[in-house]
């Protein structure tokens, strides 16, 4: 099927990372170190920087009040407000975990993190302190983790492990399944459907009918991730991002 979609605006920026939140703000990770808060009319209401803490992995604003800002290369988490206020800094390696690959925000308004050290699944808090059990996923799998993005959504948490597929576990973290998508490094999950591009392809997973749908998309590049909100589409291009609305 073609997914029609209308061009509302292109922005000259080599993005690292799009996300958006569910109120209808997108998020856009840049090569400088500078992440824009921006509407679906492409307004910029907030922007943020640091420079010190080298380059943005990834953000996770599953709670807008509480973005998650993560830099896997200094093993720092920051956590920002709504306003783009700096909130709290999590300096990872003082709190023992030395190798973190991937965060993301919890139901519980905890985080998520996989450290690659001993191959783990744990959760913290807003100031780095361990708040339950961890997951060892050798253990569960057999399989060394080659572990790029998690997210949790309706309560279940989705690991791309980008080896072996999508490992999904519930929020006490027992492990319930794997979803063979080997080669997809970063996801969205809306409702009951796990999303993801390749190329110009829109593929959604159903999860409980196990069934792939594919959406082609005529785009101005081809995209190296995207995003839905609403009936709006965010692109990242190549030196570019797009935004589109998603028609009937």
């Amino acid at each position: 099927m073609m997914l029609r979609l209308i061009l509302i605006l292109t922005l000259p920026i080599a993005a690292r990372f799009i996300t958006g939140d569910s109120t209808g703000f997108f998020y856009i990770a840049d090569n400088q170190h500078v992440i824009r808060k921006i509407d679906s009319t492409g307004k910029e209401w907030f922007r943020y920087s640091d420079i010190t803490n080298g380059s943005i992995q990834s953000i996770d604003a599953s709670n807008p009040f509480k973005t998650l800002i993560f830099y896997r290369q200094q093993q720092v988490i920051q956590i920002l407000d709504n306003n783009f206020g700096l909130v709290n800094t999590i300096q990872l390696r003082k709190n023992n975990m030395l190798n973190v690959m991937a965060v993301a925000r919890a139901s519980d308004n905890n985080i998520w993190l996989y450290d690659a050290l001993d191959m783990s699944i744990k959760k913290i808090n807003d100031f780095g302190k361990p708040v339950s059990f961890c997951a060892y996923v050798f253990q569960l799998t057999g399989h060394i983790p080659q572990v790029s993005f998690i997210k949790e959504e309706n309560h279940k948490l989705f690991v791309c492990d980008t080896t072996l597929g999508v490992l999904v576990f519930d929020e006490y973290l027992l492990y319930a399944r794997n979803i063979p998508m080997p080669s997809v490094n970063r996801l969205q999950v809306v409702n009951q459907s796990l999303l993801h591009v390749k190329g110009n392809t829109l593929i959604q997973y159903d999860l409980l009918s196990r069934i792939e749908k594919r959406d082609s998309m005529l785009l101005n590049q081809p995209v190296q991730s995207a995003f839905l909100v609403k009936r709006f589409l965010i692109a990242q291009e190549e030196n570019q991002v797009s935004l589109y609305r998603i028609l009937p």
